[in-house]
């Protein structure tokens, strides 16, 4: 009994244990289920607004994350390289990464502009109908315009998990939530009092830039206080030709891997969509509460990919190990939940989207959303466990085997064959979620086994001639 005591308090007080993972985890959490809050809004607000516009908020808004995820993976990767040079007491260092990070996501930013025309082609590609197509580019272009505030927002929070300051990046995300809800809420359906028309789908992109805005302004200027100087954040502003590629030559991967990943996503998801507008309206309906379940999980591995990155800084492998399994317990406590509500209460859920404005047609998305919620139940704990063991593998540095295990999932066990059987018209929108939800089980246990092989440990991200 007491050295089963002893190895609980060691689970919860220990090094990388349950306490030190849950205080770098839950102001994530807290910014990610801002960030949740936010998307999901908008898109019960458009449910109420119009059906196709609910139906093409999903397509575009993936769309603009596919634009900018190989950037968010290369500025992501601020975190795992400031944790370790922080786990190493290189804390000087630190502050001149975060930079490095904000010129990427400017550079990145310009280009995105350049190459948005070309983007918006896709949703015609896809086959939707030519109303859902209009409402997609609308949402997309203004997405894509606000993408410097993505980025730099990323860029900064990054920095503030490194080095375990999570708190002022839960209070930034917050307050971006606190402005986004109801300034969305007024753009997409007007305020007769102060004239504003109502607009639609573009009035929840504009309430999305703007709360981006915000928060990239509250991270810059706590960045910039004098508490920070250990770090080095206000002389640190220089181009740092060897801090860049090694962000670029770490982060890089991890760019990809998201770009490739998503852009599979993107195309499974924007070829659902020629099945039908209902079909279309019903994966995103089903996707506006899947991401409540999954994004939290999001914070949750970036806090594990900290602290494994931390105690890899520190040569302390066993810690290190440690980190994802502690972590996988927080992770399946509360995607349980959603287990149990995506089962019992589908309809109850499903009921809160859609309305008279709708239209009589929402009856059928609502019907089919019911049975894709409850299909999605069966992968909400492997979805857990991928987000987790894809943080400690990117914490560790194994980018480059998350890049090609992108690649070669992604595409050759979703994309392309889902294109080929929804084409083909072999697979419905059910049959199509079911091959997701295995492919999403098969990615999990593909990480897992990678992470238990110890490959991670032979991986050098400080450089020794760094300080």
């Amino acid at each position: 009994m007491k050295a089963f005591q002893k190895r609980l308090r060691g689970m919860v007080h220990g090094r990388a244990g349950m306490r030190e993972i849950w205080l770098i985890a839950y102001p994530l959490i807290v910014s990610t289920a801002s960030g949740t809050v936010m998307m999901f809004a908008d898109r019960m607000f458009l449910s109420h607004y119009s059906k196709e516009a609910l139906a093409a908020a999903t397509p575009a808004g993936m769309t603009h994350f596919m634009c900018v995820s190989l950037f968010i993976g290369i500025t992501g990767y601020v975190n795992s390289m400031v944790a370790q040079h922080y786990g190493a007491q290189r804390h000087g260092t630190c502050g001149a990464i975060a930079w490095q990070g904000l010129y990427v996501s400017a550079a990145g930013s310009a280009g995105l502009l350049l190459a948005a025309p070309f983007v918006a082609s896709l949703f015609a590609w896809a086959g939707h109908a030519a109303e859902v197509i209009m409402l997609e580019i609308t949402y997309f272009r203004i997405l894509i315009f606000g993408s410097l505030f993505f980025l730099g927002a990323n860029s900064l929070s990054s920095f503030f998990s490194g080095i375990g300051q999570n708190r002022i990046v839960m209070l930034a995300h917050v307050c971006g939530m606190f402005l986004n809800v109801p300034l969305s809420f007024g753009l997409i359906f007007g305020v007769a009092r102060l004239r504003i028309p109502p607009l639609g789908i573009a009035g929840a992109g504009y309430g999305t830039i703007m709360a981006q805005f915000l928060i990239l302004t509250i991270l810059f200027a706590e960045f910039l206080r004098e508490r920070y100087a250990v770090y080095r954040v206000r002389s640190g502003y220089p181009l740092h030709r060897a801090l860049l590629l090694r962000l670029i030559r770490f982060g890089g991967p991890s760019g990809v891997e998201l770009l490739l990943s998503i852009a599979a996503f993107n195309v499974f998801l924007l070829l659902l969509g020629s099945l039908g507008t209902n079909e279309l309206a019903a994966v995103n309906l089903t996707l506006s509460w899947d991401v409540i379940a999954f994004l939290p999980q999001i914070g949750l591995g970036v806090a594990v990919a900290a602290v494994t990155g931390k105690y890899v800084g520190a040569k302390d492998y066993v810690s290190a190990t440690r980190a994802p399994y502690i972590g996988l317990i927080i992770s399946f406590a509360y995607a349980s939940i959603f287990v149990f509500l995506f089962l019992a209460l589908p309809s109850r859920l499903v009921s809160v989207f859609g309305g008279s404005g709708a239209g009589d047609g929402f009856h059928d998305v609502r019907t089919l959303s019911v049975t894709l919620l409850r299909l999605a139940a069966l992968y909400v704990l492997a979805d857990a466990a991928r987000a987790i063991f894809a943080g400690a593998l990117r914490g560790a540095g194994d980018t480059r085997f998350l890049m090609w295990s992108a690649v070669v999932l992604h595409w050759c066990f979703l994309a392309i064959p889902g294109a080929f059987l929804i084409r083909r018209h072999l697979l419905g929108v059910i049959g199509a979620w079911i091959w997701f939800i295995l492919f999403l089980v098969f990615m999990a246990i593909v990480l897992i086994v990678r992470f238990r092989n110890d490959k991670w440990k032979r991986i050098d991200v400080l450089g020794e001639g760094l300080m």
